[in-house]
């Protein structure tokens, strides 16, 4: 398939559903080979059925991207069905609603597990195929609780900026060597998890959603498909000196 991203190899976790799922049938679309990594296996099957049809190339992996073996076989994966990794997109997190004090050790370790420690299992794992194949890049999906602080959200709050952070460095410690690493903070994007949440406030939802919209200049929510524009973008050559940035695709909530 010819398209931005013709020849390059791209690794989506967080793939069978929302924003991770965009960006891989948008990576498909314009030409990469794909691999899809999430939990359930069936979700995944849909995926890349949808991609085939369109006539695009992807492998699935089942399994839980915040475990060493998992992105391991991820790499491996991909090199032994498309060739060397060029691109990861680190697409993956779980909410959690609690304060400081109400955050027990467990559940703060579960959350950097799902909102950070992917990035550095998934890059650790990557950037020797990577280098190999002559540099890539690295996109990191984060939130615009990485730019704020949002009230009960300390460790997903904490957990999305040290992805930033972790981006950053990347950035800095790998440019040298062909690999950018560049992180998106989307905003509230219509997509299954935030319809979860705003549920979560029962007979509040209509009032929490209202408060959403005004929050944004553009009144409305974001869209998955313009969060799969930006990473295709920075997936692409045409973002050739672009590293290290950590751009907020929000409506303009977090400039208001």
């Amino acid at each position: 398939m010819a398209g931005r991203l013709a020849g390059k190899v791209a690794i989506v976790t967080g793939a069978s559903r929302g924003i991770g799922r965009a960006i891989a049938e948008r990576f498909a679309r314009e030409g990469a080979a794909v691999v899809l990594v999430a939990r359930t296996a069936e979700r995944l099957d849909e995926v890349a059925a949808g991609i085939a049809r369109d006539g695009g190339s992807a492998a699935v992996l089942a399994g839980d991207a915040t475990t060493e073996a998992v992105n391991a076989r991820m790499v491996e994966l991909a090199e032994r069905r498309f060739g060397r990794v060029t691109t990861l997109v680190a697409n993956m997190g779980a909410d959690l609603t609690a304060t400081v004090a109400d955050t027990t050790p467990a559940d703060w370790n579960a959350c950097l597990a799902s909102d950070l420690s992917h990035l550095h299992l998934g890059a650790r794992a990557a950037l020797p195929s990577m280098i190999a194949a002559g540099g890539g890049a690295i996109v990191a999906i984060a939130s615009t609780a990485a730019l704020r602080g949002i009230p009960n959200h300390a460790a997903y709050c904490a957990a999305k900026a040290g992805l930033a952070s972790l981006t950053r460095s990347i950035a800095v410690d790998y440019g040298r060597r062909g690999v950018r690493a560049n992180c998106i903070c989307p905003g509230a994007i219509e997509t299954e998890m935030l319809a979860a949440w705003l549920r979560s406030f029962g007979d509040a939802e209509a009032d929490v959603r209202a408060r959403l919209l005004a929050r944004s200049p553009l009144d409305r929510m974001g869209r998955a498909d313009e969060i799969a524009s930006v990473a295709c973008f920075l997936a692409s050559d045409e973002a050739s000196y672009v590293t290290g940035v950590v751009i907020p695709v929000d409506g303009g909530t977090s400039a208001a």
